[in-house]
């Protein structure tokens, strides 16, 4: 089960409510071995990681992860959600100084794709897909229970 219940049910930081502790069971568990994968450089400049690389104790800390993880979907949940993505300054608000302006963004149905984030002088800083013909923000309905977990932010 991941993650956790441990994690999947933290209201704190000392229980798990942060990105780095779900990512974290990824490494116990032996399904990801190294934790640069969860580091990006480019990320320096949103202040979500740090300049040197992570140290690979198998332990996620704040500055070693650049992605965020919507904790709390499950099988039942809509395929087309948002469970990791990056350039994240909080829940919901994304910064387009990294990847040109883009966010790399991974759905529930597997699929992992560079999604434009609205321009700075627009009021949100979102990313918007485009559903049924409508342009909807990707977090504005997520399940009930689900929550936004931002690295180096909780």
């Amino acid at each position: 089960m991941y993650p956790n219940e441990q994690t999947a049910l933290a209201e704190s930081d000392e229980t798990g409510d942060s990105a780095e502790a779900c990512f974290t069971q990824l490494l116990n568990a032996g399904v990801i071995d190294d934790e640069h994968v969860f580091w990006s450089k480019e990320n320096i400049v949103l202040g979500t990681v740090n300049a040197e690389i992570p140290d690979n104790d198998g332990v996620l800390t704040t500055g070693e992860n650049a992605w965020s993880y919507v904790r709390g979907l499950s099988t039942s949940s809509p395929t087309n959600t948002v469970i990791i993505c990056d350039a994240s300054k909080s829940p919901r608000v994304f910064d387009n100084s990294v990847w040109e302006g883009q966010a790399v963004v991974a759905k529930l149905n597997g699929s992992v794709e560079m999604m434009k984030i609205t321009p700075a002088g627009e009021p949100d800083g979102g990313i918007y897909d485009t559903r049924e013909g409508k342009r909807v923000k990707l977090f504005k309905n997520l399940p009930d229970g689900a929550k936004i977990l931002v690295p180096g932010l909780e």
